[in-house]
């Protein structure tokens, strides 16, 4: 031939311009090997994630083939790194945890069974006393689509006692979600309660028309290990407890925390609120670190807090607005909790303090 370039002269798939073969040579005489390759991964339930144990390089993305190697399952289309949990028995997003998510109880509290935005929630049960009492209206409820749940509730036959809830569990420990709307009163200090979890006071005076006003709908979240087989949810205006009038509930979730968490007493409130741009600024690390997987997330976040110290951590969750989404009073060092299950795609403020340390995080909802 006329020409010298040849790299190597003893293999025809090596020359100046060869196509690269994946084959761990210099094909085309660049002095790099596999320059234009990469490594695809058997994606063999199409679900987007690779599996780790089989894999083939080429320059181009073979069918049934991802760039992934991160599914757990790959013969199942449910089962993929940040999947949502369906409450099949699976570990359907890869965490390890099978079904974290999913409720084990979930009850429209003075009212009949109704599936809305959240799910389906259960008729009332599981309350004393028996048959009680229970309130109701047709005014619609702000702050919400799924008005119907928060237009009745549980409440106590008269003034100044009690009622409460006995819920069969295995021992662990769980998420509360209670829903409550004023629907009765027009003003502050008309209906003034307190609620205990486990014997624990979660809620101390609380006044849901303080909170939120008139026919609107609110809720708060806790964690609480259970340690008995049951339990047990109690709602008092008992005079001894400062109570005035009823107490109410207008509906229960209870969830599978993802890790330890216990509910303490006493409830601490997070003094100066700050605007959400001040909160954008992060403060530097000290003792205390908040870790959250995955971010963005389209189901839920896992929340890992963490310190060296053991005083109590006070976490909640704003809006851009400034308006506060979720709170937790009172979390303790180096455990996890869920949170974001059913927050709307958007973004979102973190704000973690114990003692003098505090930490901010943005959480990214992708989905709901």
């Amino acid at each position: 031939v006329t020409n010298q370039t040849d790299c190597n002269d003893g293999d025809a798939t090596i020359y100046p311009g060869a196509p690269e073969l994946c084959d761990g040579k210099d094909n085309n005489c660049n002095g790099q090997i596999d320059e234009t390759c990469t490594v695809y991964y058997r994606d063999a339930d199409g679900d987007g994630y690779g599996n780790a144990a089989v894999s083939t390089t080429a320059t181009s993305q073979p069918s049934g083939y991802v760039t992934n190697q991160t599914d757990c399952n790959d013969g199942d289309a449910t089962i993929y790194p940040g999947a949502p949990e369906l409450c099949d028995g699976k570990d359907n997003n890869c965490n390890g945890q099978i079904d974290e998510t999913c409720p084990v109880y979930r009850i429209n509290a003075g009212g009949p069974q109704l599936t809305n935005s959240i799910g389906t929630f259960n008729a009332d049960a599981y309350f004393t006393p028996t048959p009680g009492s229970r309130a109701s209206t047709t005014t619609a409820i702000a702050g919400t689509t799924d008005d119907a749940m928060y237009q009745t509730g549980r409440t106590s036959t008269s003034n100044n006692s009690t009622f409460g809830y006995a819920l069969p569990v295995t021992n662990g420990q769980y998420t509360v979600v209670l829903h409550f709307a004023e629907i009765s009163f027009t003003a502050s200090g008309r209906r003034v309660f307190d609620v205990s979890m486990e014997r624990i006071k979660v809620l101390d005076n609380y006044d849901i028309f303080k909170k939120a006003g008139a026919f609107t709908a609110v809720k708060e979240t806790f964690n609480v290990n259970v340690t008995d087989g049951i339990l047990n949810i109690d709602f008092s205006t008992l005079v001894s407890d400062g109570g005035i009038k009823k107490p109410i509930v207008s509906a229960i979730e209870i969830l599978k925390s993802v890790a330890s968490l216990r509910v303490t007493p006493a409830v601490t409130i997070i003094r100066n609120v700050k605007a959400p741009n001040d909160l954008m600024n992060e403060s530097n690390l000290r003792q205390l670190d908040v870790k959250v997987i995955p971010n963005p997330a389209s189901n839920y976040f896992n929340i890992t807090v963490q310190s060296s110290i053991a005083k109590p951590v006070m976490i909640r969750v704003v809006d851009l607005t400034g308006k506060t989404i979720q709170s937790f009073q009172h979390v303790i060092s180096n455990t996890s909790l869920m949170l974001g299950i059913d927050y709307r795609p958007g973004m979102y403020i973190l704000e973690a303090i114990q003692g003098d340390d505090r930490v901010i995080k943005k959480l990214v909802k992708i989905s709901k």
